[in-house]
């Protein structure tokens, strides 16, 4: 019980590791919370993958530089050519992407209230992922889940 109360406390509460602009995080609690999700609809949870929270980590400061949220990374790259740099051999993946929402709490619920962004998070296919955030000079969040399963 404690731990639940704990759990959900945390996951209230805005990324505070994130100290400079420059920083980059990568945020558990935020795949904790679609791994929830998925084990509440039968699903498996997801795993953490440091190679994923690289490429996930590598989009949001993409997108903090341009101030444009999107899947389009730096040089045009896409998804897999990001986790194939960080050393991930991706046979299937998904990108979730957000900028704005203050804390976990609300980037969770507006990717589960939004049916392709939720299609991602609860697809069997995906078996590992991580999520970054990385805040920008006026305080702003952009977020970067990726999902993946391995060949």
């Amino acid at each position: 019980m404690l731990r639940t109360i704990l759990l959900a406390a945390t996951l209230a509460l805005p990324v505070a590791t994130l100290s400079t602009p420059a920083a980059a995080a990568t945020v558990p609690e935020a795949l904790a919370m679609a791994s929830a999700a998925r084990q509440q609809a039968g699903l498996p949870p997801l795993r953490s993958n440091a190679r994923l929270a690289r490429a996930a980590e590598a989009q949001a400061r993409h997108m903090r530089s341009q101030q444009k949220m999107g899947h389009v990374g730096p040089g045009g790259n896409s998804l897999s050519d990001r986790a194939r740099a960080a050393g991930y051999r991706m046979c299937y993946g998904a990108e979730n992407v957000a900028d704005g929402w203050p804390s976990v709490n609300a980037v969770h619920r507006a990717w589960m209230n939004s049916p392709s962004h939720q299609k991602n998070i609860m697809n069997p296919n995906v078996t590992e992922g991580a999520v970054a955030a990385v805040q920008d000079g006026n305080g702003r969040l952009w977020w970067v889940m990726v999902l993946g399963s391995r060949c």
